[in-house]
């Protein structure tokens, strides 16, 4: 649409009363999009504040640059001014403009009204007002109605003002909340009609989106692809990977089978609820492809935003590189590089193998989209369930001696020494933050539901996931924790120690099979948060050319996959403990991934007046949630200020140091 200026010096007061309650009903939506939609979008959303001092400073010099002459009407006019004046009329709209003559000037379509009776002006809040004929004269008033969503187009007969509707369909801000109530349903409700009207018409995730959605490198028209079972093989793949197969048997083996059955399936169904209650705060906020958007639309705060950005990304980093570590320790098992000089992670000339990983993972991380990823995660999930049934098949046949029995309560003692035994960074985690460390894939769900064909049908997809891996969790803990016993499950603190223990044979073509599943199960899941990582870095650099299709914006996607895999293989060389490993990631999982899905909905909720709606059910789930999530978090922070005093920090320091030197250590490499 090209620039078009209505240059309006004065308005016909007769009738403006009997008009005024039209103008302002229909001006609060309009006026509502309008400042609303400056600032919608992932980081288009930073320039609302800036692209509204633009639109004042642009009205106040064309203003200013007018110099229009000052021409006084007949009297009949003035009568009519007075008139105006009298009823005092102030609005916000331009749809009290009514037909009438106008003269043409310049080559941009640019228009004055003649013999009008008042004038129009653009406050400092980016609303419009309608001022008496005398107020009106002392400045020239210019609107530019391009950027309020309005044009100037002529009528069938004479030429007329008219505005241009909005084709902005979906409602903003605030305003859809109380327009979308059953988006604030219960957890077990189907969704609303609100929710799933716009499921197959969503406007591209962002601002910047939609600015480059007329450029000939359109990336936005790749996007909504996904189905509902392509966003279901995406959790699974998150979720179902080395702290799920190989240390679920750990938290059997301090909280004993019936609770440590419970905490398997109870921990997961909260994290399912938290992602739920995700999916409904982006029905509200369609614009939402991430959690640092939706802190945005919810505080409006620049600073909110990027730091939240900060927090999720270095969480996504520490997960990348700790998947790194585990995508290596299946190959490092199969060397002979089995020496240890530390019982801690990793071995000599372990930084060899993780460099390995990442190298193969670059040019995977190529596939900008993650629907594109949909033959690798079948795959993933292919190679993942082999290794589980090798597993399984291996640890039935094989009898081991020595092996006792798997208790029912929890064992007192481990957990005990794990608050006091002191110069032992080994032993301290009792399972609950390991296995919160592997239901983290709120972190990166919006992204999921953002190439979503259909986001409505994304409960389905969180639904459908749950059989296979809550299934292959159990099976694989316990399994392990029968057939290895409590005391081999609690000792077994790093991925080739659990390997070990299951494959015995690491020469049997089993053995094999199965770890060349694993690691491809691994390097798919490593793929898939190199993915978003990079995407989420490169939109907060380069925003222009992100959601470009252009060879500049590959070879900035390129240089920043690099840029993240080399960091992620500097962090799996040097944090060396799954203690340290397990602190870390899952205490900032339940920040990311359970605190604040319940806080922005409760706020959401409580802005929109929806709180009172909600089933007693929910504020029951929610308060159990909160309780669970912060009791862990206590839990774990109280024992690490117990456990820690100046000696044992030494201790962990020159532990960490050894096994950092040992990592590096590679004289020869002879396999």
């Amino acid at each position: 649409m090209s620039l078009s200026k209505v240059t309006v010096r004065e308005i016909e007061a007769s009738g403006a009363m009997e008009k005024r309650t039209e103008i302002e009903e229909s001006v609060r939506t309009e006026n509502t999009t309008s400042t609303t939609s400056l600032g919608s979008g992932l980081y288009g959303a930073t320039g609302a504040k800036s692209t509204s001092k633009k639109l004042l400073r642009w009205s106040s010099s064309v203003m200013r640059k007018a110099g229009l002459e000052r021409e006084r009407s007949t009297t009949g006019s003035g009568a009519s001014s007075s008139g105006a004046t009298s009823a005092g009329l102030r609005t916000k709209s331009l749809d009290s403009i009514e037909r009438g003559s106008l003269s043409s000037k310049g080559s941009h379509g640019s228009f004055r009204r003649e013999n009008l009776g008042l004038g129009v002006r653009l406050n400092k809040k980016k609303k419009i007002k309608l001022f008496d004929r005398e107020e009106a004269e002392k400045d020239a008033v210019v609107v530019d109605l391009d950027r309020l969503k309005s044009c100037v187009k002529p009528s069938d007969d004479e030429m007329t003002v008219m505005r241009q509707p909005s084709v902005r369909k979906t409602p903003t801000a605030f305003s859809t909340l109380s327009l979308s109530v059953p988006c604030f349903g219960r957890l077990w409700g189907t969704p609303g009609q609100s929710e799933a009207s716009g499921s197959g018409s969503d406007p591209p995730s962002t601002a910047r989106e939609r600015a480059a959605e007329n450029d000939t490198g359109n990336m936005p028209a790749s996007r909504h692809l996904a189905r509902w079972w392509q966003v279901t093989l995406y959790i699974i793949n998150e979720v179902v990977v080395a702290w799920l197969l190989l240390y679920s048997s750990y938290l059997l083996g301090v909280w004993g089978w019936a609770l440590g059955i419970v905490f398997i399936v109870g921990l997961w169904l909260m994290n399912m609820y938290a992602a739920h209650l995700l999916w409904r705060c982006r029905n509200v906020f369609p614009g939402a492809i991430s959690i640092g958007d939706l802190v945005y639309y919810v505080t409006k705060s620049p600073i909110a935003m990027y730091a939240t950005f900060f927090v999720v990304n270095v969480f996504i980093l520490l997960v990348l590189a700790n998947q790194i570590y585990s995508a290596a320790a299946n190959i490092y098992y199969f060397t002979q590089f089995q020496e240890r000089t530390t019982s801690l992670f990793g071995g000599r000339c372990f930084a060899v193998f993780t460099a390995f990983i990442a190298l193969v993972t670059v040019p995977l991380t190529q596939f900008r989209y993650l629907h594109s990823l949909t033959l690798i995660n079948v795959l993933n999930l292919t190679c993942m369930l082999v290794f589980v049934g090798i597993s399984l098949y291996v640890l039935l046949r094989e009898e081991r001696e020595g092996t006792t029995a798997g208790a029912w309560i929890p064992d007192i003692d481990t957990i005990r020494l794990s608050y006091t035994r002191k110069y032992d960074n080994l032993t301290s985690s009792l399972g609950l933050d390991v296995l919160l460390g592997a239901y983290l894939y709120q972190a990166i769900i919006l992204e999921f539901i953002a190439e979503m064909k259909d986001p409505s049908e994304f409960p389905k997809a969180n639904y459908w996931s749950t059989p296979i891996i809550l299934g292959v969790t159990i099976l694989m803990g316990a399994a392990q924790y029968q057939y290895l016993g409590p005391l081999q499950e609690r000792e077994d603190v790093s991925d080739d120690q659990v390997l070990i223990s299951i494959f015995e044979n690491r020469k049997s073509p089993l053995a094999y099979v199965a770890l060349i599943c694993f690691s491809v199960h691994m390097l798919g899941s490593n793929v898939i948060k190199a993915v978003v990582l990079v995407r989420s870095c490169h939109l907060c650099i380069n925003p222009l050319v992100a959601v470009q299709n252009t060879w500049r914006a590959r070879l900035e996607w390129f240089g920043i996959s690099v840029v993240v895999l080399v960091l992620a293989w500097a962090l799996s060389s040097i944090v060396a403990t799954l203690d340290l490993w397990a602190f870390f990631i899952g205490n900032t999982a339940i920040v990311v991934c359970g605190l604040f899905p319940i806080g922005v909905f409760l706020y959401i909720s409580k802005k929109g007046n929806t709180l009172h709606k909600l089933h007693s059910l929910e504020f029951v789930s929610m308060a159990f949630c909160l309780f669970v999530f912060i009791g862990i978090m206590i839990s774990s922070i109280a024992k690490s200020i117990i456990r820690i005093d100046k000696n044992h920090y030494q201790y962990i320091k020159n532990a960490t140091a050894t096994a950092v030197t040992q990592n590096f250590y590679c004289p020869s490499l002879d396999f």
